[in-house]
């Protein structure tokens, strides 16, 4: 359970960026490690003041742990569908790879296919040569030349038919990426729109009783300040000096005006983390 007081100091511990689990990382969900805390630890000076009325910290403890509970459970979550997403990944990248290969291979059989036929036609251009020299007349090569324009042809044909196959396992491997990719984002999307949902519940329930205590603590002030001299209430509270400050600083209006800010401030960080998460994934 997190310690507010210790996250406003940095003592950060086991939520150092350090020892944040590399797969949530990969997630792109670190930014949601310890996301109440800090969320507070982000609100403007003012608003950080209120963190000094002295039912602060058992309040923020209170729904920090359900909190902290529920990221958990959403770092499970995502952490199974960030694999899963991998996996259609390096499968789809593997899938291409392979068809890529084979036609590879397939296109070198053909090419030494045609060199061997194309090194026999020379082999009997050559021979035909030497017997014509030898026998002093001339020799046409004609029917080999249209031999080898043929196999050039063929070879030719063969290999485009390979490239058309190749860009058609390509068009179906990558149409299956792009499915199975989207469904398991959808998953996800849905998964981090459900947490966020909880937290904003629990933020809210925590302001609520945040400004109830706040006000509660703002009205025995003003009564004990109707009771008492300056000196004795400055002993009262000389255990908490800022929250004496705070307490003497703002009105009700102001306290109000604060408060709700502190609210607005809070559930908004809040909201936007959904879609902070969901266009990173």
């Amino acid at each position: 359970m997190t310690n507010y007081d210790n996250e406003a100091n940095g003592d950060r511990g086991a939520n150092d960026a350090s020892s944040i689990d590399s797969v949530l990382v990969a997630a792109k969900i670190d930014c949601t490690v310890d996301i109440f805390g800090k969320v507070l630890n982000s609100l403007e000076e003012e608003q950080l003041k209120l963190k000094n009325f002295s039912k602060f910290q058992d309040i923020f403890q209170v729904f920090q742990a359900p909190i902290e509970d529920r990221t958990n459970t959403f770092h499970s979550e995502m952490k199974g569908y960030h694999l899963t997403k991998v996996k259609i990944i390096q499968y789809c990248r593997d899938t291409m790879t392979q068809a890529e290969r084979k036609a590879e291979q397939e296109s070198i059989l053909k090419i030494e296919e045609y060199k061997k036929h194309e090194k026999h036609i020379y082999r009997r251009i050559d021979k035909e040569r030497v017997s014509a020299a030898k026998r002093d007349v001339e020799t046409n090569h004609d029917d080999l030349e249209v031999e080898l324009e043929g196999r050039i042809k063929t070879l030719q044909k063969e290999l485009l038919e390979i490239e058309i196959i190749l860009q058609d396992a390509l068009k179906t491997a990558l149409k299956s990426f792009n499915t199975k990719i989207s469904a398991q984002i959808e998953l996800m999307k849905n998964s981090i729109s459900a947490y966020i949902a909880d937290v904003l519940k629990q933020v809210a329930e925590f302001n609520e009783k945040f400004k109830e205590a706040t006000n509660a603590e703002k009205d025995k002030f003003q009564i004990r300040v109707e009771e008492i001299d300056i000196d004795e209430l400055t002993k009262e509270y000389e255990q908490n000096l800022a929250l004496l400050d705070v307490l003497t600083e703002y009105d009700n209006e102001t306290l109000a005006t604060h408060l709700e800010g502190f609210r607005e401030a809070s559930e908004g960080k809040i909201a936007n983390y959904e879609s902070t998460i969901s266009s990173a994934i």
